[in-house]
């Protein structure tokens, strides 16, 4: 398995749909909470702490459920010791986070697609 293959096998995928999840769920609370005029006009929010979500959740998304690559593992043992192999995990779930977004974008796209309209 390559690093292509450990990015797009249905691990990643999950990671990647959980981040992107939770990120939907953090937005719809802060639209609730402060309204949606409110945070789309704060400037932190929108260029800060909602583009930094993904990568968090799939952080700790990955420091936490043991659903992992056989790479990654198999790397992580040889490599990494102690508490760091939690490190290790929780910088593969936040490069997940990072492309949640366009890979739920790529998909949806994906499924919308209608080979008639061409």
């Amino acid at each position: 398995m390559g690093p292509l293959a450990m990015m797009y096998g249905w691990q990643a995928l999950l990671c990647a749909a959980a981040a992107y999840g939770l990120t939907r769920l953090l937005k719809t609370v802060l639209d609730l909470s402060v309204s949606k005029d409110r945070r789309k006009a704060s400037r932190w929010l929108n260029r800060v702490v909602l583009p930094a979500t993904p990568v968090l959740f799939g952080a700790i998304w990955a420091a936490i459920v043991p659903l992992r690559p056989e790479a990654l593992i198999e790397y992580a043992d040889a490599h990494v010791s102690g508490a760091w192999v939690y490190l290790a995990w929780a910088a593969w779930g936040g490069a997940c986070g990072q492309f949640s977004t366009m890979l739920y974008q790529k998909l949806k796209d994906f499924i919308e697609h209608d080979p008639a309209k061409q």
